[in-house]
Order: structure tokens, then sequence, then C-alpha cells
């Protein structure tokens, strides 16, 4: 691939993925999109060992894929010490879940950026 076509790739990219995070606290720790918590809750839900926790109204590899990164996020405030269980984990999330729907986001925006960009 020419270095201009990198270029112009990557370009793309940053001016998409910039333009999906602007904003993407809004409304933060209120939900207003009705799709977002049905993502995040049944990631959750996988990650407790709930048998019923994942449906299949949607597919299910961006819950399998927020479920990874809730499990880095659980593991690094183990590290740190600012999370001492699963169970405070969890009721850290009932009091703000605004951290593990910022995760989710951001996600969903990189995804959303690298479609706006052709890779050939």
């Amino acid at each position: 691939m020419p270095a201009s076509v990198w270029l112009g790739c990557t370009a793309a990219f940053v001016v998409a993925l910039g333009l999906r995070l602007w904003g993407i606290g809004f409304g933060l720790p209120d939900l207003y999109q009705p799709d977002e918590p049905a993502y995040v809750l049944q990631a959750l839900a996988v990650g407790r060992g709930l048998p019923d926790g994942l449906t299949f109204a949607n597919p299910p590899l961006y819950k399998y894929l927020l479920l990874a990164e809730y499990a880095v996020d659980y593991g690094v405030g183990r590290l740190s010490g600012s999370t001492h269980s699963a169970q405070a984990f969890v009721d850290q999330f009932r009091v703000d879940p605004s951290r593990l729907y910022l995760i989710a986001r951001v996600t969903s925006a990189v995804f959303g950026a690298l479609t706006a960009t052709a890779w050939d």
C-alpha cells in the first residue's frame, strides 16, 4: 500500500474517531439510549455466571468483547487496589455505571471509525 493511501486512511480514521468521541460522556451517569443497558448488563450477567444472562436477540460478539474489557478493567482495579472483590466491582457499577458505559461507548466508537476507512 502506498504511503499516501496509508496516510489518507489513517487521517480518515483519526477524524472519524474524533467525531465519534466528541461528547462521548453525554448524559452519564443517566442513560438515554435504550440499547446501551442491554449490552452492558448482559456482558456483566455472563461475567457473573448467570446462565440466562446472554440473550441472542443481537449477535453476542460485542457482548463478549465488552466482557473481556470489563475483566481487564476489573483486573487493573484489583492490581491498583481500587477494587477489592468482584462484589465491590458490581457495587461500584451500581453506584455509578459511567466507567463501564464509557468503555462500551469507546469500543463502539473505535469500530465505527474503522468502518470509515478503506484499508485495501
